[in-house]
């Protein structure tokens, strides 16, 4: 079915005094220095996101996906992310041509923006949270407060008069 238009966002508030998080650094990528002019690419993600997002919505959110650019030669640029789902979802003409745009807009000219599946960035991730291992022995009773009768609700249904239709299990 074909989607709705998407509104386009009104321009992002200035940048003065908000945090800016810097791509990672492309040594956490690959060994090779990037080209000064890829290099120059990677400094400005911050503003090609807000750029991309200014047009389209989608557009900025895969672009703080944790993609990054990967190549550039003459006027196409690479620009790689994690995982084939958000290639996919960068290849929608509306988000490509929003990413074109902020793109073009900080090289300063017309670029073909290419999005590819780059595995070393995948692989440069950081791994994600484990939940802590639990303890040997069966599973604790009760609620994460600690009440081994079931809780707070119950609690409040005996203070209003509730009465249990079955024994509780012990």
């Amino acid at each position: 079915a074909p989607r709705p238009p998407h509104p386009r966002a009104a321009p992002p508030p200035s940048a003065a005094g908000r945090e800016r998080r810097a791509a990672p650094p492309p040594a956490a990528i690959s060994s090779e220095t990037p080209s000064p002019e890829l290099a120059a690419l990677r400094e400005r993600h911050d503003e090609i996101k807000d750029a991309a997002r200014a047009q389209d919505q989608r557009a900025g959110a895969l672009l703080n996906s944790g993609c990054l650019f990967k190549g550039i030669a003459g006027d196409t640029v690479e620009l790689g992310f994690r995982f084939p789902a958000l290639v996919e979802k960068a290849a929608d003409p509306a988000v490509l041509e929003a990413i074109r745009g902020a793109v073009g807009g900080v090289v300063g000219r017309p670029v073909e923006v290419v999005p590819v599946f780059w595995e070393e960035l995948r692989a440069s991730a950081p791994p994600r949270a484990q939940p802590a291992p639990r303890p040997p022995g069966p599973p604790p009773r009760g609620d994460a407060a600690g009440r081994a009768d079931g809780g707070h609700l119950i609690e409040e249904a005996r203070r209003l008069g509730a009465v249990p239709v079955s024994p509780a299990e012990d």
